[in-house]
């Protein structure tokens, strides 16, 4: 179901992408953008106010204008939601809409995420921040240690991040000697964050290629017996900034018999022609699932980079379950040739092969279409006849 606060349709504004996978840290501490922006994250509802909802400890306002959909399930305390919102020049968030996810009470969907073991106890861990839960299946591999990077595989129950799974780094040398990869996320004289992590920098680290906060390295360390991490080696695996990408499309295919992996995803920017694109995935890719579980006919947005011989590696896919959805509105762009991109009203609609197209439509024509509401705010047209 969709419910609307507003007898208009609102423009879906996505400037800025914020991926909470656990925890509202990362958009409470970040610094606030500027009045006019949108971001965009996810969370669980722990309050509805007359005004004011507090989703994953972050206040948004939500004005009668603002779309609140519920084909996920119902907008209620313990539902899981994707939220877009603008920042404001009083300093407050106001929602643009809010899209359930997993409606209350229900087992959340597997996330991925790589961190900093900082606690490990019988039946609890606190990995990058993240605390989660140790069950009795929960597969461990490697020899985890407080201040160890750990991949960690988990699924929301029962107000707990269980853990499935929590690969430590494997060592590669001598004793408490890892490796591991990542982007830097903050460079200091004395110490970087890549991918959460931190990692202490001294004279000594040797450092190959040109580091820069976004670009993705290898790092060879050693644990020290405080727990931190010091850096012998850290290798710049993406060189120029003009190979990294970020794009969004539909998955097409995925080869998993491939090692590495190879995903076929249909870019669909209205910007830019549409078109297949290949990425390569291996054990290094954060894979977000926490929204829907990676295949063909999931929305997926990527982050990669480019390699001199073409091939595209990917960092980080974040996969997004398309909603269905069924708008109507003034079809303000000609149809050109069997596809491409039409504008009714304010919503970007993506007509190809399969759309049912009904009679001759023409511009200035009232039009109605269903189809999917895809991760960037656009429609991917299934049906469309004129009212």
């Amino acid at each position: 179901m969709r419910r609307r606060r507003h007898s208009t349709y609102i423009t879906l504004y996505l400037l800025v992408t914020l991926l909470l996978l656990t925890s509202s840290s990362v958009l409470a501490s970040s610094t606030r953008a500027p009045a006019g922006s949108t971001v965009r994250f996810e969370g669980m509802i722990e309050a509805i106010g007359l005004k004011k909802w507090v989703i994953q400890g972050v206040t948004v306002f939500v004005s009668p204008y603002a779309e609140i959909i519920e084909e996920g399930g119902q907008a209620e305390v313990g539902a899981w939601v994707t939220v877009s919102a603008t920042w404001q020049a009083d300093g407050n968030l106001w929602a643009n809409w809010i899209r359930v996810e997993r409606p209350a009470g229900a087992a959340g969907e597997v996330i991925e995420f790589t961190g900093l073991i900082e606690r490990i106890e019988t039946q609890r861990w606190v990995i990058g921040g993240v605390e989660v839960c140790i069950l009795p299946d929960t597969v461990i591999e490697g020899q985890p240690k407080v201040g160890v990077p750990a991949r960690v595989r988990a699924r929301w129950q029962a107000d707990c991040w269980q853990a499935l799974a929590i690969a430590a780094y494997p060592a590669i040398g001598g004793e408490g000697q890892v490796q591991f990869e990542g982007t830097i996320e903050a460079m200091g004289p004395a110490l970087w964050v890549i991918s959460g992590v931190a990692v202490q920098i001294s004279a000594d680290t040797t450092v190959a290629g040109e580091p820069q906060v976004g670009r993705r390295v290898e790092v060879t360390a050693y644990l020290q017996p405080d727990g931190r991490l010091w850096a012998q080696h850290i290798l710049v695996i993406s060189g120029n900034d003009d190979r990294s990408r970020q794009f969004g499309g539909l998955i097409n295919a995925i080869y998993t018999g491939e090692q590495p992996q190879r995903w076929m995803i249909r870019e669909l920017d209205p910007a830019v022609r549409a078109g297949e694109t290949a990425v390569l995935v291996n054990g290094n890719t954060l894979i977000d699932q926490s929204r829907a579980v990676a295949a063909p006919g999931m929305w997926a947005e990527v982050t990669a980079y480019g390699e001199d011989d073409g091939r595209l590696w990917a960092q980080r896919i974040r996969i997004e379950r398309p909603v269905a959805v069924a708008i109507e509105g003034t079809l303000d762009t000609a149809p050109v040739g069997s596809s491409g991109w039409w504008l009714v009203d304010d919503y970007r609609v993506y007509v190809h092969a399969q759309t049912v197209i009904v009679g001759s439509l023409m511009t200035g024509m009232r039009v109605y279409v269903t189809g999917l509401m895809l991760g960037n705010g656009s429609i991917w047209a299934e049906n469309i006849w004129p009212v």
